[in-house]
């Protein structure tokens, strides 16, 4: 390399190393987390006898920003102790008046029963916005307790096709897994895809019987993996053909290793793979399969020890008649035909659309194509992420696919909208960054504004939960607050405009992040 090349190179390392020093110094806690940490320093003054943890929620709206709600539980605490506080809004006051000075806060003032309502200030809100927009949204990403974590994904049986009972365990585990990344944990995804069992016997010995020169004939031999196993179960039901004594044999002939067997279960397992990998892939969900077994590494669950294992569990998956999802015919529906008609349907009502405003001519078939599987799959895993994972949920395309209340068309219309604003003014976002800077002029952009930076506690709090619908919760009501903004505030040729582009970028870029973390595909246009 010459000296200039050289020179080039050491000034851009020097540069992101910079950065990276930078984004380490303001990637610090989330604003919650250091309101507890004010909250937690004035209750060990106000009571310096007792362990007390905050009690810190998301205020009303009218009652400050955020709101200790300590008091009453402390007061019953003391009651009959022979306390100085006469009622807990004494108790209240006395935690207001104990709290820290900081930079973060406003303003503070008592209500009602002693509930200590806490204003953040307005100018350290633009900061950390503007921060973020600097740095990375890799800076507002949660600390967890944990450095590794193993996900176990779907697990679907060799030489099936997978259907609508994977979905939810496929969706909701990618999308743990990607906030649990996105925290900087090290996450092993792992799908386990069967075993060695009868029905591995019996697709052997079928395959045998009826491809005797199987390994020419190649993939065509099981073509389609559901007919191939249909038809392999009737003859192994039929008691009268002696097949289900042969398929027995095969399994214990591929246990032991024999290589005529041993090379038809590969095959079988490659199909397969093949199978699943497709329908993975479209749903954006990457797994490692090699799973271990091992005996006795767990501590007592009972203890706050790790490495400890945590149930995820979910609820089913219904149709509209209030039973298990499935077709007509009462069969299980195949995973990638529910993907196919999302897409589908999306696609037609996006070219219906486009038709009527006069605006198909702006698209390409590309475009047109992928905007619709972005769109169509988006729905599907936000329908069910948008729900308590405990519950059962019922499947409807209409309601999924609407463009209005809580689904990911209504956002993903939000966010194309944001971008085409941006695209409207016609100013370089990456300069107004370092040149322009964020004020707070109407209440409705300070309210966006707060609720921008309550990401990082929301991402954290679903990590800690396991529960995504929160950060599906918080992601409809940053839209609704963004609505909210635009309608009252003019953003392109107002005097303001500099400062609210880059609060819509800032909102754009959350957005972004959200429908990452839950697997989804934004689109910038519609």
């Amino acid at each position: 390399m010459d000296d200039e090349g050289a020179s080039t190179s050491s000034a851009s390392d020097s540069e992101t190393q910079h950065h990276e020093s930078a984004a380490a110094e303001h990637g610090l806690e989330s604003v919650k987390r250091k309101l507890c940490r004010l909250v937690a320093s004035s209750l060990s003054v106000t009571v310096p006898g007792l362990d007390v943890e905050p009690m810190l929620e998301v205020s009303k709206p009218g009652f400050g920003d955020y709101q200790c709600n300590n008091a009453l539980s402390l007061f019953s605490s003391l009651r009959g102790t022979g306390t100085n506080f006469q009622n807990p809004r004494s108790i209240g006051q006395t935690i207001l008046n104990n709290l820290p000075s900081s930079d973060i806060v406003e303003s503070t003032s008592v209500a009602g029963p002693g509930y200590v309502n806490i204003v953040i200030s307005s100018d350290w809100i633009a900061k950390m916005i503007q921060d973020m927009l600097i740095y990375g949204i890799k800076t507002w990403a949660p600390t967890m307790p944990v450095n590794r974590v193993i996900v176990d994904f779907s697990s679907p049986n060799i030489a099936k096709e997978m259907h609508v009972g994977h979905i939810r365990s496929t969706i909701i585990g990618d999308a743990l897994a990607r906030m649990l990344e996105f925290a900087n944990v090290e996450v092993l995804r792992r799908n386990h895809v069967g075993d060695w069992g009868t029905q591995f016997g019996m697709l052997i010995e079928f395959l045998f019987e009826q491809f005797p020169n199987w390994k020419e004939v190649g993939n065509q031999a099981i073509e389609d993996l559901q007919s191939f196993y249909k038809a392999s179960k009737i003859k192994f039901d039929d008691e009268s053909s002696g097949f289900k004594a042969k398929a027995k044999q095969a399994v214990v002939r591929l246990q032991q290793g024999e290589d005529r067997y041993r090379a038809a279960w590969e095959k079988i397992c490659q199909i397969s793979h093949n199978e699943f990998d497709s329908v993975y892939k479209r749903l954006g969900v990457e797994l490692e399969e090699k799973a271990a077994s091992m005996a006795g590494w767990l501590p007592d669950q009972n203890e706050k020890e790790y490495p400890k294992t945590t149930h995820v569990g979910f609820g089913l998956v219904l149709g509209l008649d209030g039973k298990r999802f499935r077709t007509r015919c009462s069969e299980v529906v195949r995973l990638v035909d529910l993907l196919d008609e999302a897409k589908s349907r999306c696609k037609e009502e996006l070219i219906g659309r486009l038709t009527e405003n006069g605006k198909i001519a702006d698209w390409t078939v590309d475009e047109l194509d992928t905007t619709s599987e972005a769109i169509g799959l988006g729905a599907v895993k936000y329908a069910d992420l948008k729900n308590n994972r405990l519950t059962d949920y019922t499947f409807s395309f209409d309601k999924m696919l609407s463009d209005k209340g809580n689904t990911a068309v209504y956002l993903q219309y939000a966010h194309a909208r944001i971008c085409s604003i941006i695209r409207k003014a016609n100013k370089d976002i990456e300069e107004l960054k370092t040149k322009a800077s964020i004020t707070f002029v109407h209440a409705d952009e300070r309210a966006l504004g707060l609720h921008v930076i309550r990401f990082q506690e929301v991402v954290e709090q679903a990590c800690a939960d396991l529960l995504p619908h929160y950060l599906c919760d918080y992601l409809y009501s940053l839209s609704e607050a963004f609505s909210k903004f635009y309608a009252s505030c003019q953003v392109v040729g107002s005097p303001e405009e500099a400062s609210r582009l880059l609060l819509c970028h800032a909102t754009a870029v959350v957005m972004r992040q959200c429908f990452n973390l839950l697997g989804i595909t934004p689109v910038y246009k519609l």
